[in-house]
């Protein structure tokens, strides 16, 4: 686990991280923040607009579960260039992204995700885009650049996925001190996801003072 050897390897590890992250923490952060401001924006913005885009981000969904990449696509185009104000357009891009790595397509996925990064009305959405940004960009074999979007500071309640991620991009600069130390400090907020975790942890060995204790 410690190496990937493949561009298909680098791939199944970043759905598997999606997997893993996408559709529960980050899942509930996302829904808790647009429960909280989304009368705010019903208020903002004219009823029919906010129709009109609700029902396009429906047929994006729609879309996305057929695996109608292309046709999901168009219709995150029309939101992010025609309604790109409604929280509805970074929604989509985010899942639109999220096909996109299904697809295999990480070029793609990358433009979705520094879209909603630069462009979404809702805070948590914003930094959900940057999460999934910096693990595209790690796949991606630039963990440098990942590093560089997890400088961001982000909320506390992030704090345990954002050193997974940092954890990650470690090991793939072949850091594996900086991996582990990333990987202990994920752990104290790993919830219910410890075990995946302490099994990345685990895969990097013993650290150097571990390794003199225990002899």
């Amino acid at each position: 686990m410690a190496q990937y050897d493949t561009e298909e390897e680098q791939l199944e590890a970043l759905k598997e991280w999606w997997k893993e992250n996408g559709h529960s923490v980050i899942a509930g952060i996302v829904l808790g923040a647009a429960a909280l401001f989304g009368w705010k924006y019903w208020q903002d913005y004219q009823v029919e607009k906010a129709e009109n885009a609700s029902a396009i981000y429906a047929d994006v969904r729609a879309f996305d579960n057929a695996g109608e990449v292309d046709n999901a696509l168009k219709q995150v185009e029309v939101l992010t260039s025609d309604f790109a104000g409604v929280p509805y357009a970074s929604l989509a891009s985010l899942d639109a992204a999220q096909a996109l790595v299904e697809a295999g397509d990480l070029d793609g996925a990358e433009v979705q995700l520094r879209w909603a990064v630069e462009n979404a009305t809702l805070q948590a959405v914003g930094e959900v885009a940057r999460l999934r940004l910096a693990q595209v960009l790690i796949a991606q074999g630039r963990a440098k650049d990942a590093l560089t979007e997890l400088e961001t500071e982000l909320p506390a309640a992030y704090a345990g996925l954002v050193e997974e991620l940092r954890g990650d991009a470690y090991r793939a600069l072949g850091d594996l001190q900086a991996a582990r130390e990333a990987y202990d400090r994920a752990l104290l907020s790993a919830g219910s996801r410890s075990d995946y975790l302490q099994l990345k942890r685990d895969d990097l060995g013993r650290t150097p003072a571990e390794g003199v204790s225990a002899s």
